[in-house]
């Protein structure tokens, strides 16, 4: 607890809702919801293997985070998405992870580490969040 990093306004810390985001940039007021909404439903479950935990050196703190093994199911999925609605990416490449927690600068560098056992999940919920945070949940089966 010592290492978290925080604000007054409790923005950072511990992610409380661990997630993978799939595509980041969807542009809200452009996209026919009902169509975005059809696919995501369209979805089937992921199995997805973690077996590392990595950071990403932020300005102002580190990001810790799972990095979650590519499949061929999440590019799949992410393809749909890009091609299929307006959306502006501003990383290059799609590297899929899981932040788990928003640590003070440097202090990130202590977690990394390859993972003794590697965790697999399934994947069997999409939420689509816009831009003022409000989540729409789609269990996927």
């Amino acid at each position: 607890k010592s290492d978290i990093y925080d604000t007054k306004d409790h923005e950072y810390g511990f992610e409380e809702e661990p997630h993978i985001t799939l595509l980041y940039g969807i542009h809200d007021d452009e996209v026919d919801k009902k169509k975005l909404y059809k696919e995501l439903k369209a979805f089937n479950p992921v199995r997805v293997t973690i077996d590392k935990i990595s950071i990403f050196e932020n300005e102002d703190y580190d990001v810790v985070k799972l990095e979650v093994n590519m499949t061929k199911e999440l590019k799949h999925h992410r393809k749909k998405l890009e091609e299929g609605f307006p959306n502006t990416q501003t990383f290059k490449g799609y590297k899929p992870h899981m932040s788990v927690a928003y640590v003070k600068k440097g202090e990130g560098k202590k977690y990394v580490q390859k993972l003794s056992e590697q965790i697999e999940l399934t994947l069997d919920e999409v939420v689509y969040s816009d831009h003022d945070y409000k989540k729409k949940r789609f269990k996927i089966s």
